[in-house]
């Protein structure tokens, strides 16, 4: 098991120094003066545990961890202002990752099926989450959306089991398909005055939800919204009912 806080250079050699512990090769490397996290720099360090971005460091290449599998903790430092495609794909041991309001630009992320990620907290340069960006991660306890986020994808919470609490940023219009479904330990939703429909199986399988506030800006949602939310009493509608497309059956629970 190796430990590293490191300044890391974009070259074979240093991905060869780390999978071999040859720490005379590294400190080598370490002392060069060109350092950079380029495109597929780390991919495949099957070694590497723990991470920290130099502060010297920048940008974050496409693919630049990919398939670290063992990788648990990075920590990306406050110089770093952009991230590529891709950059930490197939790392499925991620327990934390820390990205920093200094980046402005991030290329498509992935973190489905992470099921050992815990907290993240989405920097404030994204706008949109993507189809699945989260389906899977079974331990995710908190998630942080910031208000610049206009659009949530289909499926992009599907079962975050351990997801206890969701408050969805102030612009978002629609809860698309399947968004939160399997989200067995939601409690607590918050919905925005922006939200005008809720899709199918949106919160489908929130056993632990007890209630929800449907605002009165929501004008269409579909009866399979809340199926199988076993443990749900209470749908409140702040609005005249009359003012709701149902899509379907109208759930009993609607008032």
């Amino acid at each position: 098991m190796i430990f590293i806080n490191i300044f890391l250079l974009n070259t074979t050699a240093l991905k060869l120094a780390i999978e071999n512990e040859n720490y005379d090769i590294l400190n080598y490397l370490l002392n060069l003066p060109e350092i950079e996290i380029g495109s597929k720099c780390l991919s495949f360090c099957h070694k590497l545990i723990q991470f920290k971005v130099p502060t010297t460091v920048t940008f974050i290449g496409d693919f630049a961890f990919e398939y670290c599998e063992n990788l648990k903790i990075i920590e990306i430092t406050s110089s770093v202002t952009k991230i590529g495609d891709n950059a930490f794909n197939g790392c499925k041991s991620l327990e934390k990752i820390i990205i920093p309001s200094s980046v402005t630009s991030i290329g498509e992320l992935s973190f489905r099926n992470f099921s050992l990620l815990k907290e993240f907290i989405i920097p404030p340069c994204i706008t949109k989450i993507d189809m699945h960006e989260f389906n899977g991660c079974s331990s995710l306890t908190k998630i942080e959306i910031p208000s610049s986020v206009t659009s949530i994808d289909k499926f992009a919470f599907c079962n975050c089991s351990s997801l206890k609490q969701i408050t969805i940023p102030p612009l978002i219009t629609s809860i698309e398909e399947g968004t939160f479904s399997g989200c067995t330990s939601l409690q607590i939703v918050n919905i925005p005055n922006s939200v005008k429909t809720i899709g199918i199986d949106a919160f489908s399988g929130c056993i632990s939800l007890v209630n929800i506030i449907i605002p009165s800006s929501v004008n269409e949602i579909d009866f399979t919204s809340f199926k199988n939310c076993t443990s749900l009493n209470k749908i409140i509608y702040k609005n005249d009912i009359e003012n709701l497309k149902i899509i379907g059956e109208i759930p009993e629970k609607l008032k």
